[in-house]
């Protein structure tokens, strides 16, 4: 037997299913509704951004490990360019 006669016996069988006649809204719906990955981290990085903005301390903390992170990447490219 065939690839091809496998699959058309395979859409015949898929064709006799029934479903249900509100299927396709009932999903439109899910998809309309339901919050993607994106959005979600999206609006936790704006939660972020105004809980750090509101605190003082949260502002020190993030100029300091912002600073740190620019002082490990200088570090990093200096032992990269010195090692060669």
């Amino acid at each position: 037997m065939k690839y091809e006669d496998i699959y058309r016996r395979w859409v015949q069988e898929r064709s006799r299913i029934e479903v249900d006649p509100d299927f396709a809204g009932r999903v439109m719906n899910r998809i309309r509704f339901e919050p993607s990955w994106v959005s979600q981290l999206a609006r936790r990085w704006a939660r972020l951004v105004e809980r750090i903005s509101v605190s003082s301390r949260a502002q020190a903390a993030a100029l300091g490990l912002a600073g740190l992170v620019g002082l490990i990447r200088i570090l990093l490219t200096l032992h990269l360019l010195l090692s060669v």
